[in-house]
């Protein structure tokens, strides 16, 4: 593969690289706290020791989170900056840039080529899918695993090459941490095998310390598991792990990598790329090279695998967007007018991710409005540390037209923020969640049947959701939405009609308050047995 003049590439990828990173930081800055955010900060309160010695959301074996070296992180940008979110959100973009470097090193190192190796940087930087990682602060998790994973990946593979005992013992430090941040790193050890495989070198001294150093590691990290969680799998929900599911998730996962709010445009990259490939000669080498950074991607997404989230596709898309990159690079015409125009077909493509990642920005930048106003309308009723305050509709996520997917609000932090928010530990009950597609015009129709007795009709802008409550998992249908069906819980019901009607009853007592999300705003059904 030819280069395309290194110190060219390297001079203008590093300034359209820190005109990013600038524009994620202005975007990011205009994000406030959200959903777990409030938890996490919150257990930062409790010190060291309840960070290293519990799970992810400050319960043991809830979710089979363990991630402390994320807490650390956490605990660190709260000591300087308590809940000002500007200070958590700059160090995820920090942490998301180390990261991009990161790709162009391990993309340099396995491609050999300056114009290959930026375009893998500008691709993971971009990629929309990317939006949670970036915007949301409790999405540094991802980052921070990949951060050390992509590390420790580095320097095993230094030290295969020149071989010292600092070399080994810092690949397994940083082996170490990618395991404690995030349980996507389990997927080392056979990712470094592929790569050693595929060097030919699997079978030298060296490999194997490797290859040993980071099984250790990933022992040593499942054994503080077990202590701190009680199992290995402790807390770890039930998967589709039938072959059909496997496949399934497999072709999503692909097509969401690539995607943007054009939910096929994964499909368009994958189809572009392949008629680079085609025009390219097809050489041998770059499909073996690509089909094993397939393989890479395929095992990153091992340990997901049956339960997929968009914020999972961190880790494996570095090892999709070098192959993307691999191709594209692949492709060198002897003609220059036609080496220009795959140069233009490719920046065009960046472009448009860093569009449609800005465009993100600004719909999460809108639903932090939309949280800041709920709390505010909400912390005088929260005040009264009398009786409980009940809350109807509580937004839980929003998902605007033309945007990507769901932006976190409340699924399970108003007990948190509120808290935070007016100093006062008041209980506080989200009796039910609503999913926004736009909360302006959200509105519903309330028929009061009794005391404490609703009827409630959404009539625009979204629909009712159970998020949170575990007990809800059988109402739900293929398509995520409600389905007819009752949920008791000690202060009451909830009797679902359907993803837009429902009753509500609670068990309210004299300095009870009962609050409803509605027509953007929250208004009071109930307020200390007055109506109105």
């Amino acid at each position: 593969m030819r280069d395309q003049g290194s110190i060219g590439w390297t001079c203008t990828g590093g300034a359209v690289f820190g005109l990013a990173a600038l524009l994620l930081v202005w975007l990011s800055s205009g994000v406030s706290l959200l959903d777990d955010d409030w938890g996490h900060l919150r257990l930062c309160e409790e010190g060291l020791r309840s960070l290293l010695t519990t799970g992810w959301t400050g319960l043991a074996g809830a979710g089979g989170y363990y991630r402390p070296v994320v807490a650390l992180t956490f605990y660190g940008t709260f000591l300087l900056a308590e809940y000002n979110p500007l200070p958590h959100h700059v160090v995820n973009v920090l942490v998301h840039c180390f990261c991009g470097i990161l790709v162009y090193l391990l993309a340099l190192r396995l491609l050999k080529g300056a114009f290959a190796a930026w375009s893998a940087l500008f691709l993971f930087f971009l990629l929309p899918v990317h939006v949670d990682t970036v915007y949301w602060i409790v999405g540094r998790t991802d980052s921070v695993c990949a951060l050390f994973y992509l590390s420790a990946l580095l320097l095993f593979l230094a030290y295969r090459e020149r071989p010292s005992p600092g070399l080994l013992a810092g690949a397994g430090l940083c082996a170490m941490l990618a395991f404690f941040s995030k349980e996507m790193a389990l997927s080392l050890p056979a990712v470094l095998l592929i790569l050693f495989c595929h060097e030919g070198s699997v079978r030298s001294a060296m490999a194997r310390r490797a290859l040993l150093c980071s099984i250790t590691a990933m022992i040593i990290y499942l054994c503080a598991r077990w202590m701190v969680l009680g199992g290995i799998l402790s807390g770890i929900p039930d998967r589709n792990l039938t072959l059909p599911g496997l496949g399934l998730d497999v072709l999503k996962s692909g097509a969401k990598m690539g995607m943007t709010d054009v939910r096929f445009f994964g499909v368009v990259l994958s189809a572009a790329t392949a008629v680079v490939f085609w025009l390219s000669g097809r050489p041998r080498r770059v499909l073996r090279d690509t089909l094993y950074l397939g393989g890479l991607t395929l095992v990153g997404l091992a340990p997901v695998l049956g339960r997929v989230h968009r914020w999972y596709l961190y880790l494996p898309s570095v090892f999709f967007c070098i192959a993307v990159a691999n191709v594209w690079a692949a492709w060198q015409p002897d003609r220059k007018a036609v080496l220009r125009c795959r140069n233009l077909l490719l920046a065009a493509l960046v472009g448009y991710y860093g569009l449609a990642l800005a465009r993100e920005g600004w719909f999460w930048r809108e639903a932090s409005v939309l949280s800041e106003n709920v709390l505010k309308t909400l912390a005088p009723l929260a005040k009264e540390n009398r009786g409980t305050l009940y809350v109807l509709n509580v937004p839980s996520a929003l998902s605007p037209p033309g945007s990507l997917g769901e932006i976190p609000l409340y699924a399970f932090g108003l007990t948190n923020a509120l808290a935070v928010r007016t100093g006062v530990e008041t209980p506080v009950v989200a009796v039910n969640h609503c999913w926004l597609t736009d909360p302006a015009g959200f509105e519903t129709g309330v028929t009061r049947l009794g005391p404490a007795h609703w009827r409630i009709e959404v009539r625009n802008g979204g629909y009712f959701s159970a998020h949170g409550q575990a007990d809800a998992g059988s109402l739900y249908g293929p398509d995520g939405k409600l389905r007819p069906g009752v949920i008791r819980k000690p202060w009451g019901e909830s009797r679902f009609h359907g993803p837009g009607t429902a009753e509500f009853v609670l068990e309210t007592g004299p300095h009870d308050r009962v609050a409803i999300f509605d027509r953007g705003g929250v208004g009071g059904l109930q307020l200390r047995n007055e109506t109105r």
